[in-house]
């Protein structure tokens, strides 16, 4: 039978208990890799999510995934009343304002003759600036949608950057609006960010320049190097993303892809050791710790999560110490018996 005094435990030599306890020293400090979840997007500042910005009917789509586009060309044509209605504007300003400027000269002609009054030359003046201002107004409005002269209301959709049409979601005869998702995205396969969750518990760890080597699900080994750490931590999965850029110029990863990541980082104070060593009693963190075959007792620390199922304890342990990290529930029950009366 076990002897207990206060939080010590002594088995006797022979006691079947002590199969089931199984111990290892606390590692101390010393550089350790991290291995977190990452993801790979494209490179925002590579690319573009290109949106209708009149509503319209797609009438024919010109450019397809995977093809390469520079700035201009076009993307898809759309039937747009909206686009019509532009050019129609456009069209009246362009008559309105040749009138106006015929007016003007008419006026001239009679004020010089002694035909007119100085205020109706001046009128047709005011006349033939605002028509000229309107005109002015309303060829930019149809330029900045691509106005070729003619109305039509076939308004192209045109690619605003070089790239590669990475992804497509529309077809011909399709309702387009101002307000739906973008209908094309743009980018360059050849760079891809990779998006590392870093718990909250370890940003401390994680800083720009640090190196990270990367694995994706069928093998691929890539390196990286962190060049951003995010301001702020996600309220659900309170985790923090760090940003790193990978060259891709054989394409062979792609976005969307789930890699796991290796990050060596310096240790922090105080040691490692097996989640299961750790009990939580009222609130209060526990491990069992031996210095001699079959003598074991229980001391308070404070530790937290690091992780690969490890914790780290930075206060009541001290680096080689042995610890019970299997077995620690048998002792806690030992004890909760001893305290509850005499052993049977």
């Amino acid at each position: 039978m076990p002897q207990v005094q206060g939080d010590r435990i002594q088995f006797p030599a022979d006691s079947p208990h002590r199969t089931f306890i199984r111990t290892e020293p606390a590692n101390g400090a010393g550089e350790r890799t991290l291995s977190l979840p990452g993801r790979l997007e494209w490179d925002a500042t590579r690319t573009s999510h290109v949106a209708a910005v009149l509503s319209g009917q797609v009438l024919r789509i010109q450019a397809q995934p995977g093809q390469s586009v520079r700035a201009g060309d076009a993307l898809a044509v759309i039937a747009s009343p909206d686009f019509g209605a532009a050019q129609a504007e456009r069209a009246r300003a362009v008559a309105e304002l040749s009138q106006a400027q015929q007016e003007l000269q008419r006026m001239r002609e009679l004020h010089a003759a002694g035909v007119i009054a100085t205020r109706d030359l001046e009128q047709a003046q005011k006349d033939a600036a605002a028509a000229s201002a309107e005109h002015a107004r309303l060829a930019a409005r149809a330029k900045l949608y691509g106005d070729t002269g003619d109305v039509d209301q076939a308004f192209v959709l045109r690619a605003p950057i070089d790239g590669v049409v990475v992804e497509r979601r529309v077809n011909p005869g399709q309702w387009v609006t101002e307000d739906s998702d973008a209908l094309f995205t743009l980018s360059d396969p050849s760079s891809l960010w990779l998006f590392i969750d870093v718990p909250e518990h370890l940003l401390s760890t994680i800083k720009p320049g640090q190196q990270v080597q990367a694995q994706t699900t069928a093998g691929m080994q890539v390196s990286a190097q962190i060049e951003y750490v995010a301001e702020h931590v996600d309220a659900v999965t309170r985790t923090v993303t760090a940003r790193a850029s990978i060259e891709n110029p054989q394409r062979s990863l792609k976005a969307g892809s789930f890699l796991r990541t290796q990050i060596e980082v310096p240790a922090i104070a105080g040691v490692d050791v097996p989640a299961g060593a750790i009990l939580l009693i009222d609130d209060q963190q526990w491990v069992f710790v031996t210095d001699a075959a079959g003598s074991y007792w229980r001391q308070p620390v404070v530790a937290s999560a690091i992780d690969r199922g490890r914790m780290r304890i930075t206060q009541g342990l001290q680096a080689g110490t042995q610890v019970v990290v299997q077995g620690a529930l048998l002792l806690q029950q030992v004890m909760v018996e001893h305290a509850s009366g005499p052993q049977s």
